[in-house]
């Protein structure tokens, strides 16, 4: 189990950072009565289920972060068999996937909220990573949980990132839907000059 130090270290020391990032603005996010505030605030875009459901994927990650980095014999039973390089790799790419984070973070500011709700002076942002990519926080953040899964070399993990990046694509079509109630044609010709997930390098009709 010694060879596996390294990695639980760095698993461990990526998921803090990457919870700093995510909440280093607003901490009190992760309390229990703002969870029951974003229930209570459910919208026509964003169902109580759809928050129920995020919340306990959170929950779940933080589990299998105990479980991998605590109680690394149980664990063992969900070893996924890869390569020592390609989960270096792996947690190489988390790391430069928190920039990225980090970036979209301080561009939005204030606009971020953990729930899809527009406020009554809300804009539309389209500076920093935005200029290029229309959801570079999720970008960011599938991209983390997938390397992260692959420096885990855990099918625990893998589980968890996948349920996570189908919550998080779900999320990305109904914010859409959200923005083009708000701005209109504003966030169409928005859309045609931006990638989703990625920069756009032609036109498409995406």
């Amino acid at each position: 189990m010694n060879s596996e130090l390294p990695f639980r270290i760095i698993f461990l020391t990526l998921w803090i950072v990457f919870l700093t990032i995510s909440y280093a603005r607003k901490p009190q996010q992760l309390g229990s009565r703002a969870i029951w505030e974003r229930l209570k605030e459910a919208s026509k875009w964003e169902s109580k289920l759809d928050i129920a459901l995020r919340v306990a994927l959170f929950f779940f990650w933080s589990a299998a972060v105990i479980l991998y980095v605590i109680y690394t014999d149980w664990m063992t039973h969900y070893v996924l068999p890869l390569p020592t390089w390609l989960r270096w790799i792996g947690g190489g790419v988390a790391i430069v996937s928190l920039p990225l984070l980090a970036w979209a973070h301080h561009v939005l500011g204030e606009q971020f909220s953990p729930s899809l709700r527009l406020r009554e002076e809300h804009i539309l942002v389209t500076s920093g990573p935005y200029h290029w990519i229309r959801h570079p926080m999720y970008t960011a953040e599938s991209v983390f949980m997938i390397a992260l899964a692959v420096e885990s070399a855990n099918w625990l993990v893998v589980l968890q990132a996948v349920a996570a990046i189908a919550v998080l694509y779900e999320r990305t079509c109904k914010e859409e839907v959200m923005m083009i109630e708000r701005f209109g044609d504003e966030y169409h010709a928005y859309m045609k000059r931006t990638g989703r997930f990625l920069p756009r390098f032609k036109d498409s009709n995406q």
